[in-house]
Parts: structure tokens; C-alpha cells; sequence
């Protein structure tokens, strides 16, 4: 599994030669509004079997006016 992070927005996950990768998580909290997509991240619910990963879900939140997470699944 690779984690990236930083970018500030939401990236893409895929599976890279049988791993998964998360390019970025945007953002949870952060007290800047750049743009909407600034204002969106999340995080990843993992589900292993043995030590293989058998799915990922990203837990999708959009920041509100005063920069605190809400979740939008």
C-alpha cells in the first residue's frame, strides 16, 4: 500500500503492479478555501484479509464555512 499526500485536493487511487495507491486524501482540516477542491478530502476505510487488501472505501467530507469536516457518504 502507498499513501501520498500534500497536493491538498483529492486523488486518484488505483492498483499499481498489485498495490494499492492513494495519490492524496485532500484535506480534512484546513483553514484556506483556494478553491472547492481544497475544501473536499477524506479518508480511506481498509478491509484486509489475512495481510491482502479485499477493499477500499474513501470516506468523502467537504469542509463547511468554518473549516470543519462533514462527512458526504
Amino acid at each position: 500500500m502507498v499513501l501520498m499526500h500534500h497536493s491538498h485536493v483529492v486523488g486518484p487511487l488505483e492498483m499499481v503492479q498489485g498495490r494499492f495507491v492513494a495519490y492524496s486524501l485532500g484535506n480534512f482540516i484546513f483553514d484556506q478555501a483556494f478553491s472547492e477542491a481544497t475544501m473536499e478530502g477524506g479518508w480511506l476505510e481498509i478491509t484486509l484479509q489475512g495481510k491482502a487488501i479485499s477493499e477500499v472505501v474513501l470516506k468523502k467530507v467537504k469542509l463547511n464555512e468554518f473549516y470543519q469536516p462533514a462527512l458526504q457518504n
